[in-house]
């Protein structure tokens, strides 16, 4: 008889024959499994597992690289999953220093409470140990001396595992024995007394890798979603695809020139605008007056910050946040979320440009109504991200919108702190611009003209303008913090850490909005986003800024659309 003491049948990777891969185990003289649980999730999915088959018994734990996720809401959840009458462990817990994140203070503190939760059910430990074997072994000598446990997957020295032994521990080995360069745990598994040794397969994480037949099946609906974004790239010169030809010969082209900005603001072209319209000037009065004091504001608050930054202490009103911070759930999306958002949005961006051309030959859309086209389009594609999102957090994760920091909590001080924020980081905005349009003009390189700034300055209805003007300066930007602070940035924080977290997002966010010369700009407005949300854990800062900043665009076109 035998009994697999360590396994993970509750991963994605057993959806497709989780049935059969237990009978097979059990037709191999397995009589138990223990599921381990890995994450709070996790542990509910392996609880289930011990409902539904009765050789199945499962444990409760958090595995080091997720401590992070253990709040106090999380660890009394765990609590109350280890009075199930199959859960025979708590694990797996312990430390792992092969990656830096969390943090090793985390992760100590979170192995700490799970001792004391073992010893409060008087539960044995599935111990991970990982890179951290000397504060293991002093944690081991302080506080499991009345205790019993696993060191599951052993990867320590000869002297580790003498000293584990000694304190009581038994030991377990996975398919780590059998890689190459694994004489020397070979040789240590030969130094285990028979009855302290245990069996594990440590499935999926073990002998059980993500098999490639598994993930096109559970995957298939994105990878041919994928198939077909590569496939249009492959043929998108062809005329009907690419939007140069598009332009060329599908619409029926007006004649129309786009005003040129630069000319707007030569100085022979303002004094005559201004002297023209004396409304104008006035306008143009009050709003350098804005300008010139929003930018003396901005230094003061910056050098604020940068002292604050230095003496370690966050500004006050940022601390307030800080503090009174409402306790959430840890979100549980990931990576793998973020591709399959992505890969939708994308798949259905290219079939609307599809649909959208077929629709241009039929009905013969003029060119001047293009606009309403692409605004449509985009509306449309932001509508499927909300949905997106949405199904993904409350559906599959049940999960409240909460978590993504849609909160009315300090409603007002939030708008207050956004609007600070974004007053501190404009006078840097505003350098980087001049620089870099600096360096474009010294180089002579043209930036490639923004759709948005030639609809602005061409479109005459007025009743469009207007409900354009509302998607992009308010429902584009709560789209936006939604997708990339509320969902990316949070996915990308669980899994590597906050400064990946901030970096990825900040790419992928300016990626998505600039060219060459507005990129970064862009991304540091989205460094500064990415701050808000992290210290405070709400949206609201952060749409806040980018509705004032996307307001603030459109007023400086419709000041130069007037001008000239």
């Amino acid at each position: 008889m035998l009994i697999d003491t360590h396994c993970h049948l509750d991963f994605p990777e057993f959806d497709l024959d989780r049935t059969e891969v237990i009978k097979r185990a059990l037709g191999s003289d397995v009589r138990y499994i223990i599921n381990v649980g890995s994450s709070l999730e996790g542990t509910k999915r392996s609880i289930e597992l011990a409902n539904k088959y009765e050789p199945i018994y499962t444990s409760v734990g958090i595995h080091p690289h997720d401590t992070h996720q253990l709040d106090t809401q999380v660890f009394e959840d765990l609590r109350g999953l280890a009075k199930f009458k199959k859960v025979v462990a708590i694990g797996e817990v312990g430390l792992d220093y092969y990656r830096p994140f969390p943090p090793k203070e985390v992760q100590i503190d979170a192995f700490l409470k799970f001792i004391r939760l073992s010893l409060d059910f008087s539960l044995p430990l599935i111990v991970h140990i990982r890179s951290a074997h000397k504060d293991a072994l002093q944690i081991f000598k302080q506080e499991m001396k009345s205790i019993c446990g696993v060191l599951h997957c052993f990867s320590g020295d000869e002297d580790f595992l003498k000293s584990c032994l000694e304190l009581g521990l038994h030991i377990s080995f996975t398919c780590n024995i059998t890689f190459k360069k694994a004489d020397d745990l070979r040789r240590l598994v030969k130094l285990v007394p028979l009855d302290r040794l245990l069996l594990e397969t440590d499935g999926s994480n073990g002998v059980r890798m993500y098999n490639i037949q598994t993930f096109l099946k559970t995957e298939r609906i994105y990878i041919l979603m994928a198939i077909f974004i590569l496939l249009f790239n492959l043929f998108s010169h062809l005329k009907f695809l690419a939007d140069s030809d598009l332009d060329k010969s599908v619409w029926l082209k007006e004649d129309i020139s786009t005003p040129d900005i630069r000319d707007a603001l030569k100085e022979e072209n303002l004094k005559k605008a201004i002297e023209e319209r004396k409304g104008l000037a006035a306008l143009f009065v009050i709003i350098s007056l804005s300008m010139i004091l929003t930018l003396f504001f901005g230094i003061l608050l910056t050098i604020k910050f940068l002292i604050m930054k230095i003496k370690a202490k966050p500004p006050a009103l940022l601390l307030s946040f800080i503090t009174r911070r409402q306790k959430t759930r840890v979100p549980t999306w990931n990576i793998a979320d973020i591709f399959r958002v992505a890969v939708t949005v994308i798949f259905f961006a290219y079939l609307f440009h599809i649909l959208e051309a077929i629709a241009v030959i039929a009905f013969k859309i003029r060119w001047a109504d293009r606009y309403i086209v692409a605004v449509l389009n985009t509306f449309l594609l932001d509508m499927l991200v909300l949905s997106l999102i949405t199904y993904l957090i409350k559906v599959k994760y049940n999960h409240s919108l909460k978590e993504l920091g849609l909160r009315l909590h300090n409603f007002l001080k939030s708008i207050f702190l956004g609007l600070v924020g974004y007053v501190t980081l404009l006078p840097t905005l505003v350098f980087i611009l001049f620089v870099i349009l600096w360096m474009a003009n010294f180089f002579n390189y043209q930036p490639p003209p923004q759709p948005i700034f030639d609809f602005l300055f061409y479109e005459k209805r007025e009743w469009f303008l207007l409900l354009s003007i509302i998607f992009v300066v308010l429902i584009a930007p709560i789209v936006e913090e939604i997708l990339f602070r509320g969902f990316v940035y949070t996915a990308i924080k669980n899994k590597f850490g906050r400064r990946t977290a901030y970096l990825l997002s900040t790419i992928l966010f300016a990626g998505l909005h600039a060219n060459l010369v507005g990129f970064l700009p862009i991304a540091v407005l989205g460094i500064l986003l990415a701050y808000l949300y992290e210290h405070t854990g709400s949206l609201i800062p952060s749409i806040t800024v980018h509705v004032t900043h996307n307001s603030l665009i459109a007023l400086f076109v419709f000041l130069v659309r007037g001008i000239m």
